[in-house]
């Protein structure tokens, strides 16, 4: 599935989106694998709750590939902070976990197709992540410190 939906992904079906909601639907999603591996979760807000024109469905996708990869990079408990907050004509998403962190060498190769840490994984996660919010006209900015966590910053245009 992973596989298709990189190679095809499916059409926009754009609409004025709250960040925050997309956001509390990933938390959904996971919260039981939260509770089950003890990572605290918390998400703040700075401001209003920001609004962006987007595909609900296809930003989950991305909010969703980082926050698992946030869960299973801490195994045996840790943190998953979320913040939003509007910069200049930017809506900002930081994820920031404590989890094992990502090797320097590989900051620069976690985007491309079939990189993977992971035994199980199929490294397609995060460039489809990419590949979403870069069709959103937005960027992706990682920071990572090896065993400190990692930040993921998703960049999308303020609505107008």
């Amino acid at each position: 599935g992973n596989l298709l939906g990189f190679a095809k992904p499916s059409k926009f079906t754009i609409t004025k989106v709250r960040i925050e909601d997309i956001i509390n639907d990933c938390h959904t999603l996971i919260q039981n694998q939260l509770k089950k591996q003890h990572i605290n979760y918390s998400i703040t807000i700075e401001g209003e709750s920001p609004v962006i024109n987007g595909d609900p469905n296809q930003l989950k996708q991305v909010f969703i590939n980082i926050m698992t990869n946030s869960v299973q990079a801490q195994p045996n408990g840790g943190i998953l902070e979320v913040k939003i907050h509007n910069q200049d004509n930017w809506v900002i998403t930081e994820l920031k976990d404590s989890g094992y962190g990502i090797p320097q060498d590989k900051l620069k190769e976690i985007f491309n197709p079939f990189m993977t840490t992971k035994d199980d994984g199929t490294g397609l996660g995060l460039p489809m992540a990419q590949r979403i919010v870069e069709e959103h006209e937005g960027r992706i900015e990682v920071r990572s410190e090896l065993g400190k966590g990692a930040v993921f910053s998703v960049w999308l245009p303020a609505l107008k």
